[in-house]
C-alpha cells in the first residue's frame, strides 16, 4: 500500500501518527460521540477497525510498517489479509507469494509468518520473519519486527517461544527494552510467573530517570499485577511512582484520558466485587485529581468495602473462628443464597450447620469476639450481626451475657 492510498485510521480518529498511546482511547469516544452507531453505521464499523488496530500497541506498528512497505502491491495485500480473517490460508499464501514474485515486501513476509505460525510450522514462520527482518536496516522497525512475531506466537499460545523471541530482541536491542518490556510482562504472566513479572516491571520503571505519557499503559499493568500477586507492601512505591509520573504531564487532554482509564479500571475491579483492586486505581485518581468531591466520595465507600474485604480473607483462615461468622458475613457481603452455605460445607458431615446453629453459646461468643477483631465486618452489618446475638442470647442468665461483655 501507497502511505497516501492507506485507509487513515489515524484520520479517522480524528488524529496524527504522532499521538501518544494513552490517548488512542479518547479520540476513539470521541469519533464514537460524533458518529454514533445509530445514526452513522458506516462511519462507526471505520472507527471502530481504527480502533481495534491502534488500540494494540504491536498492532499500531505493524499497521504503521504496512503503511510504509504496502506500496506496489496493495490490493493483493488486503486481498491476503482478508482471506486469512475468512480462514482461507491456502488463498492467501497465493496471494503472498503473487506479492513476492513482484518484489520483496515485509508485510507479504509477516503475512507468510502468520500463516506458518497458524500451521505450527515454527522453522518456516522463522524463516520469513528472517526475509522481513533483512529488508529493513532501520533498528526500529526490527524492534518493531521482534514484537509482531511475539505477539504472533503468543496469540497462538506458543508462550515460552514468544518468551524466549523478546528475550533475543531484548538482548540485541538492549537500548529498546521499554519497547518489549509490556509484552514481555504479559507473557510471564501466562507463564503463571506473576511474582517474576512484578519484580521486572517494578524494577524498570523505578530505574527510570524520567517518565512519561507513553508509560502510562505500562503503569496500568503495573497497577494490574499488584492486584494479581497481593503485594500491598509495594503500594506506596507504586503511588509515589504515580506522583512523579504525573507531575510530568502537563496537557490537559492527556491527564484527561488517564483519569478515564483509572475510572474504567476502578469500575470494573467494583464490578467484579474485587474492592481492594477498585480501591488502588481510585486511589490513583485521586492523586491525579485531589480535589474531585465525587471521587472523593467514591474512595470513601470503596475503602470500606476494600477494608471489609480484608477481613473477609483474614477471617476465612482464622482457625479459632466460629464457622457460621464466615458463612454469613460472605452471604451478606456478596449477596450469596443458601446454596454457598451448602457448597462450603459440601466435605463435612450433613446437618453440620443446624448443628452449629444449635450452639447458641458458641455462636454468641463468636460474634462477641468478631466484633472486637474484624471491626469493618462488623460495622458493615451491625444491625444483622447485633439482631443475631438478641436473639441467640435472648433465654441467656445474667452470668452468661456478663461473661459475652468481657469476651476477646
Amino acid at each position: 500500500m501507497s502511505g497516501q492510498e492507506v485507509e487513515n485510521y489515524y484520520k479517522i480518529l480524528g488524529t496524527t501518527a504522532k499521538i501518544g498511546q494513552g490517548r488512542i482511547k479518547e479520540k476513539y469516544i470521541e469519533a464514537v460521540k460524533k458518529y454514533p452507531p445509530e445514526s452513522d453505521p458506516e462511519m462507526f464499523e471505520q472507527i471502530r477497525k481504527a480502533y481495534e488496530t491502534l488500540k494494540d500497541p504491536v498492532k499500531r506498528k505493524q499497521y504503521d510498517l504496512y503503511r510504509k512497505y504496502g506500496n506496489k502491491t496493495e490490493k493483493l495485500v488486503e486481498k491476503a489479509i482478508a482471506k486469512i480473517e475468512q480462514y482461507q490460508f491456502d488463498e492467501a499464501e497465493k496471494l503472498f507469494q503473487q506479492v513476492l514474485s513482484l518484489a520483496p515486501n515485509i508485510p507479504a513476509f509477516l503475512g507468510l509468518m502468520q500463516l506458518a505460525v497458524l500451521d505450527e510450522d515454527l522453522p518456516t514462520a522463522d524463516h520469513y520473519f528472517t526475509e522481513a527482518l533483512a529488508l529493513t536496516e532501520d533498528t526500529e522497525e526490527q524492534v518493531v519486527l521482534h514484537a509482531i512475531k511475539a505477539k504472533l506466537l503468543a496469540e497462538e499460545e506458543y508462550f515460552e517461544e514468544a518468551l524466549q523471541e523478546l528475550e533475543t530482541a531484548i538482548n540485541q536491542y538492549p537500548d529498546s527494552y521499554h519497547l518489549f518490556l509490556q509484552p514481555y510482562v504479559m507473557l510471564l504472566v501466562e507463564l503463571e510467573e506473576e511474582d517474576k513479572a512484578f519484580k521486572v516491571i517494578t524494577q524498570a520503571i523505578s530505574s527510570q530517570e524520567e517518565v512519561s505519557s507513553e508509560q502510562f499503559g505500562l503503569f496500568l499493568t503495573w497497577l494490574h499485577l499488584l492486584n494479581q500477586t497481593e503485594k500491598w507492601e509495594e503500594r506506596a512505591k507504586i503511588q509515589r511512582y504515580f506522583r512523579k509520573f504525573i507531575q510530568n504531564i502537563t496537557d490537559e487532554e492527556e491527564r484527561t484520558g488517564m483519569m478515564n482509564a483509572l475510572l474504567e479500571e476502578y469500575e470494573e475491579y467494583s464490578d467484579n466485587d474485587h474492592f481492594q483492586g477498585a480501591e488502588l486505581f481510585l486511589e490513583c485518581a485521586q492523586i491525579l485529581r485531589p480535589n474531585d468531591p465525587e471521587i472523593r466520595k467514591a474512595q470513601q465507600k470503596v475503602k470500606q468495602l476494600a477494608q471489609v474485604q480484608r477481613e473477609l480473607f483474614r477471617l476465612e483462615k482464622d482457625q479459632d473462628a466460629f464457622p457460621l461468622l464466615y458463612i454469613n458475613a460472605m452471604r451478606w457481603f456478596y449477596g450469596y443464597g443458601e446454596e454457598f452455605a451448602e457448597m462450603l460445607m459440601t466435605d463435612l458431615p450433613q446437618g453440620l450447620i443446624e448443628e452449629l446453629e444449635e450452639e447458641k453459646e458458641e455462636y454468641a461468643i463468636g460474634i462477641a469476639r468478631l466484633k472486637k477483631r474484624y471491626p469493618a465486618i462488623y460495622r458493615h452489618f451491625k444491625d444483622k450481626w447485633d439482631d443475631l446475638f438478641n436473639e441467640l442470647t435472648s433465654g441467656f442468665n445474667r452470668e452468661m451475657k456478663r461473661y459475652l461483655r468481657k469476651v476477646k
